[in-house]
């Protein structure tokens, strides 16, 4: 007599997204990230005058406007290489990787020595973050169609004063 066969049981089916949850964590990493990222920007005159030694009138003017652009300057270049790394391994990796490579780079500005570093450093920071279109691609793509446009607006309203919540929902 053969043996019994094996009891097959079903192959596991992949759970489906929650999408209501990956906004609320998603909008929650945009605010935190923004407040970090950003929060410095009003200080960054006093840092480069009082801790990097640079002459208050036209050099301080100068290092502030070239050291606050540097972010944007090489956050435009390089975004359209992250949108296609983005498209090749994954939305989430690349937004994990704009935290990380924002954070880290906030960090390293506190050990700048002169303002050419913090310069090179914020052209890091924009280099290497772009938490915003990594967050709103990654909403785009595990939001269900009927609620796409809901979704995009709570990501990206400003300011970001409150966290979605029920009474958001539909």
């Amino acid at each position: 007599m053969p043996p019994d066969p094996p009891d097959l049981e079903p192959a596991p089916q992949p759970t489906a997204v929650n999408w209501r949850r990956n906004l609320a964590a998603l909008w929650l990493a945009e605010v935190t990230a923004i407040l970090g990222f950003s929060f410095a920007f009003p200080f960054l005159p006093l840092f480069l005058h009082r801790e990097l030694h640079i002459p208050n009138g036209p050099q301080l003017a100068f290092w502030s406007g070239i050291s606050a652009g540097a972010t944007g300057f090489a956050l435009a270049l390089t975004s359209p290489i992250w949108g296609r790394l983005a498209d090749r391994y994954g939305r989430k990796p690349m937004l994990v990787r704009a935290m990380v490579g924002g954070g880290v780079s906030v960090g390293l500005m506190g050990l700048a020595q002169s303002a050419l570093q913090l310069t090179v450093l914020r052209g890091i920071q924009g280099a290497s973050s772009g938490t915003v279109a990594a967050a709103t691609a990654l909403v785009a793509t595990e939001t269900p169609a009927e609620h796409l446009a809901w979704a995009l607006g709570i990501l990206v309203r400003r300011p970001p004063a409150w966290p979605p919540t029920l009474s958001d929902c539909e």
